[in-house]
């Protein structure tokens, strides 16, 4: 995982605040230039779709820096310019950004539904791992959990090892059958599979679709 990517993972970026910080509006980027170590290297975030890159140039030399993203080396000089640099991401992060409970922002989308619709938020049982089990109201039975996982752990396809929400969601035999045979279904993943599925959010299906899934694993816990 990259200082971006641990920074600002769960993080979504308001456009207004970006611009009001400093940014640039770039196409449909956003960029920011500022300067760190007594001005001796240049830095430049890009922001596109809420992703988050960076990059630093050493004035004097005028060519990119990347020393500092070793984790391996180590020494004063190499740890000032990557506290700095960090610095500064976090600044972008407390100023322009809203925490998120999830990755993916459908994840937060069907968060945002099941709470409007069923006065639920996910539930965060495990200090060390990021899965927010969802808790029916009134039996207290699950009805679902999304966690964030490497996406392979779902495939089983080691090349795709970008990070992904995933919820498991609880339906009948003879449906959880069919559903398999789709495109955006797999067998789930740390829950009994005779009985749950795993669906990956990451707008492979539409929220409507997830949603009416969601209510049948509601109903089913009732």
């Amino acid at each position: 995982m990259t200082f971006e990517e641990k920074i600002f993972s769960k993080y979504l970026f308001n456009k207004e605040k970006l611009m009001e910080y400093g940014f640039l509006k770039v196409d449909n980027s956003y960029k920011y230039t500022t300067y760190i170590v007594d001005n001796s290297f240049k830095v430049e975030i890009l922001i596109k779709d809420n992703n988050v890159s960076g990059k630093l140039i050493d004035v004097v030399f005028d060519e990119g820096y990347n020393n500092f993203r070793i984790k391996d080396l180590q020494g004063d000089f190499v740890g000032e310019v990557r506290d700095e640099y960090e610095k500064v991401l976090i600044d972008i992060r407390d100023n322009c950004a809203t925490k998120q409970y999830f990755v993916n922002q459908q994840s937060n989308r069907i968060v945002k539904r099941i709470k409007e619709k069923y006065n639920i938020l996910p539930e965060f049982l495990w200090e060390k791992i990021a899965a927010g089990a969802l808790r029916h109201n009134e039996t207290n039975k699950w009805f679902g959990i999304i966690m964030t996982v490497l996406r392979n752990k779902i495939t089983k396809i080691e090349k795709d090892n970008d990070l992904v929400d995933v919820i498991n969601i609880k339906l009948d035999n003879e449906k959880l059958e069919k559903l398999l045979n789709n495109k955006g279904f797999y067998p789930a993943y740390h829950m009994n599979k005779k009985n749950w599925l795993s669906i990956i959010l990451d707008n492979t299906l539409e929220d409507d679709y997830v949603m009416e899934l969601i209510d049948d694993s509601f109903n089913s816990t009732l």
